[in-house]
């Protein structure tokens, strides 16, 4: 998938005084003073297309490697995909890699494959878990309007600050968009955010080890573990793509 930059257009007036405060690096317009600052974020402007965007160089065997930032959202749902993908691509080669079987009957046997194998397939998949829900949030803390306000459940006003560190991910989806975005098939919305909730649940029982133990299991992870090797990627990812669109349509044009 394209991730998305952060990029910003620029009129002619625009142009014509960052004109003046940068200097031309082979076609690229970057920021005179950022160039002295300690700071290494590089403001740069391409005159083509008139398009502002930000670079923060790596450095490794002292030459210095850039490209444009991306914009964060989108990147966590690139790296959703990347895991999800490296995790269907392990479980492709499991065939391969059996160390013992279990049993007589071929259509109840079990094949034993390597614990390094096993445990990185898990670790994708809740790698991929976990950037589907920071994808959510990020996406969600960067549409709300810098003048929004809303009363909390304590009757107290709260910004755009205050929603962003201290509302959950609940109630800033089920409470907080619906203020400020017009939400045109709200059936949709309400199946579409519980799905997502879902998933969100399931990530917090392996990112907090919040345990939970009852008769029927012995391990409090059990169920945890269960619910990740069922889960479908492909399909909570494309969920939660449509909850996305469900609140900005233009968010992947």
């Amino acid at each position: 998938m394209k991730v998305k930059k952060i990029m910003y257009r620029l009129d002619d007036n625009a142009m014509r005084s960052i004109e003046k405060q940068t200097v031309d690096e082979g076609g690229l317009f970057i920021e005179k003073w950022n160039l002295k600052k300690k700071s290494k974020c590089l403001v740069c402007v391409e005159p083509n297309s008139k398009s502002l965007f930000f670079m923060v160089p790596i450095l490794k065997d002292k030459k210095r490697f850039v490209q444009s930032l991306p914009v964060p959202s989108s990147l966590f749902l690139f790296q959703a995909k990347e895991f999800s993908k490296n995790a269907s691509d392990l479980a492709l080669t499991f065939k391969d890699n059996v160390t013992a079987t279990l049993g007589m009957n071929e259509s109840d046997n079990l094949y034993m494959i390597p614990e390094e194998l096993y445990n990185s397939y898990l670790s994708y998949k809740i790698s991929s878990l976990t950037s589907i829900v920071m994808f959510v949030e990020s996406f969600v803390n960067s549409i709300i309007p810098e003048d929004f306000q809303i009363e909390d459940k304590k009757g107290e006003i709260n910004g755009k600050i205050k929603v962003e560190q201290f509302w959950s991910l609940k109630d800033k989806l089920k409470t907080a968009i619906p203020k400020f975005k017009t939400i045109i098939n709200k059936d949709e919305y309400k199946d579409a955010q519980n799905r997502f909730l879902q998933l969100n649940k399931l990530r917090n029982s392996f990112i907090h080890l919040k345990t939970t133990l009852d008769s029927k299991n012995m391990d409090p992870y059990l169920a945890h573990f269960e619910e990740l090797i069922n889960l479908d990627l492909n399909i909570s990812i494309s969920q939660t793509e449509n909850l996305v669109r469900l609140i900005d349509s233009t968010y992947f044009s």
